[in-house]
């Protein structure tokens, strides 16, 4: 399902383009590159959906790590009187 969409691209940019031929306000090098450059775009817009998955375990992994660093700082106050000792 997900490699038929990268097959159909093309075709759907033909389609869009055909009823400009067909009125002549397009030439056929001109179809020819719209659907070429058609799949390109289409696959810049897919990025976030073949990369959600490596999102989802950085935002996990970023909130793992915020949630220990809270617990850090509420675990003990620091002692203001060793420091000042030093």
């Amino acid at each position: 399902m997900s490699h038929g969409n990268t097959l159909l691209a093309p075709l759907v940019a033909l389609i869009l383009c055909v009823p400009q031929y067909i009125h002549q306000t397009l030439s056929l090098g001109e179809v020819t590159q719209a659907a070429a450059a058609f799949a390109p775009v289409q696959g810049a817009f897919n990025w976030l959906v073949d990369n959600y998955p490596r999102l989802a375990e950085w935002a996990s992994s970023a909130s793992r790590v915020d949630v220990l660093l809270f617990g850090l700082d509420m675990l003990a106050p620091p002692d203001e009187t060793r420091a000042e000792a030093s």
